[in-house]
Formats: structure tokens, C-alpha cells, sequence
């Protein structure tokens, strides 16, 4: 997904929130509903399905996000923008 976007949007207008996931249930509805959206080879399933469960979910599994970001060819840089160097500059802008 976030290759996706990236692809779309370009690097620094992506990024991720682990904050405010405190239940997969609705995630995985619309994954679930929406599975053909997804051109990821079935990564978020698998990723959910590794144990991630409870509080702040994505966070749980940011380490295996990194791996795939890096095996697609993202650098340290670019991962930092998506992981919040992209939302800090939107709310120094913002506030």
C-alpha cells in the first residue's frame, strides 16, 4: 500500500500513522472488502496475520514494513519521510 502511494503521489506527500490503531477489525473489513486495491502480493495479510494484536497494532510490525521498503529499493531518507518527517513538515506549515 504505502508503495502504492508513493508511486502515485510521490515520496514526500506519503505517510503512516500508528498512533490511532487500536483494533485491526476495521482495518481488516475493508482489506478483506477491498482485497483487489491491494498490489501487494497479499503482504498486509500476511504481516497481520505474523501477531500483531492490541494496542497501537502497526507499530508492532513497522520492523517488517522497513525490510520490504528497503527490499523495493527506499532509502533510510525516504523511510524517515514516511514514517513522519513528511507529517512534521505538513504541521510546522499547518500550526
Amino acid at each position: 500500500m504505502i508503495d502504492y502511494y508513493v508511486k502515485l503521489f510521490g515520496v514526500d506527500h506519503v505517510g503512516i500513522a500508528t498512533d490511532d490503531m487500536f483494533t485491526l477489525e476495521i482495518l481488516m473489513k475493508f482489506v478483506n472488502a477491498n482485497a483487489s486495491n491491494y498490489d501487494d502480493d497479499g503482504y498486509m495479510m500476511k504481516a497481520m496475520d505474523k501477531g500483531a494484536s492490541g494496542c497501537g497494532e502497526l507499530s508492532k510490525i513497522l520492523p517488517a514494513i522497513t525490510y520490504e521498503l528497503w527490499k523495493r529499493g527506499y532509502s533510510n531518507k525516504d523511510i524517515k519521510k514516511i514514517y513522519g518527517l513528511n507529517m512534521l513538515r505538513i504541521y510546522k506549515k499547518v500550526w
